[in-house]
């Protein structure tokens, strides 16, 4: 039987009941802290009594915006559900800002998890506020960036010689079995970028009757099962360079 260790850090308590398969083996985690049971049974049970979320890793109060490249501010969140994370630029949503359409994480109610959202700034104003949004069900958390710009801002050019960057993703999700998970990846590339899946067996998600890869880039697995446990990993790739990430997925029988 392997060693299991899971860390939750968060603001509210959470109660699970672990019930591990023989061989099976999960990551160490540095997300969950639970009390762990061991049986013979096939499956791993997680109760949760609580619900929140919490900033974890916040974008620093302020940044300097260097003309020629762009900034990225950083916001990790934990949540019961798994939080979603929107960014505001002076109080109005940056999507809408942008006239793109404001996409909706498929998050579901039994889903725990921690999510790292990137905003990626090409040419702010001198002291625009930029908020990052992490919302879990009725919880909702901020933590705001001050951008300066210097003196030259309005000769900016952005430059299309970048590598993407992954902005959305789930670093660690646990979530029902039997329920339907969607993990985003979601990428800011200023020229075409390609983006695949390679799955927890280390195989390229193409294909696949099961998985699916979506038009925004976020990877769907249908009735989650046992064996869909470990890590999925997307890579995003231009003719620049490449950005990845894994999430590391947790079924759990309620």
């Amino acid at each position: 039987m392997s060693n299991i260790v899971l860390l939750l850090t968060a603001t509210a308590l959470v109660t699970l009941e672990v019930a591990l398969q023989a061989n099976a083996q999960i990551s160490h985690s540095k997300f969950i802290d639970t009390n762990i049971k061991r049986s013979n049974s096939p499956r791993w049970r997680a109760r949760v009594v609580s619900k929140y979320v919490n900033i974890f890793e916040a974008p620093p109060e302020t940044a300097t915006h260097v003309s020629g490249r762009p900034t990225v501010l950083k916001c990790v969140a934990g949540g019961n559900p798994a939080p979603v994370i929107k960014w505001m630029k002076n109080g109005v949503i940056v999507a809408d800002l942008e006239g793109v359409t404001n996409e909706i994480f498929s998050v579901h109610p039994s889903s725990i998890g921690r999510m790292t959202s990137k905003l990626v700034i090409e040419a702010p104003d001198n002291g625009d506020v930029f908020t990052c949004v992490a919302t879990s069900g009725t919880n909702v958390q901020t933590t705001s960036t001050t951008v300066f710009t210097d003196a030259q801002q309005e000769l900016y050019l952005a430059s299309t010689n970048q590598a993407p960057i992954i902005t959305a993703y789930y670093d660690e999700i646990m979530q029902a079995m039997g329920t339907t998970i969607t993990l985003p990846c979601r990428v800011h590339s200023t020229t075409t970028a390609e983006v695949y899946w390679v799955d927890q067996n280390d195989q390229v998600v193409y294909g696949n009757k099961r998985l699916q890869v979506l038009p925004s880039g976020d990877l769907r697995i249908p009735e989650l099962v046992f064996s869909d446990m470990g890590g999925y990993t997307c890579v995003a790739e231009n003719m620049f360079g490449k950005d990845s990430f894994n999430t590391f997925l947790y079924p759990y029988s309620r």
